[in-house]
């Protein structure tokens, strides 16, 4: 995940039960863990709260899930995301407050149609 010159790496599930969606752009959401995703941001994650103090594109982002009926995620836009040497411009990342596996074995969740997306562009 690139944003601002900063970039950081991290082992990702394609996951075709990912639906998730920006409701702003409609853009497919990749989920990421936080703890990951801090070292894209050295002065610490955004505010939400000061959303419009910021130049990164925050977003909010509704969702709901097995054992979680509704929640709210927040996501920023990226510059760009690599999956498997392709990179992908249109999609929103979303923080995961919490790690998304139990052994660490990924630490992000996109769906596979992203890929395919990216290449009509």
């Amino acid at each position: 995940i690139t944003l601002s010159g900063k970039e950081c790496s991290m082992p990702a599930l394609s996951d075709s039960g990912n639906l998730l969606t920006d409701p702003i752009s409609n853009l497919p959401v990749v989920v990421a863990d936080k703890c990951l995703l801090e070292e894209l941001f050295p002065e610490g994650m955004p505010d939400i709260e000061k959303i419009m103090d910021t130049k990164i594109k925050m977003r909010v982002i509704p969702y709901s899930s097995l054992g979680n009926e509704t929640g709210v995620m927040y996501g920023f836009v990226p510059d760009k995301i690599t999956v498997d040497g392709q990179t992908v411009l249109k999609a929103i990342v979303g923080i995961s407050e919490k790690a998304l596996s139990a052994t660490n074995e990924y630490n992000a969740l996109f769906n596979p149609n992203i890929l395919n997306q990216n290449r009509r562009l």
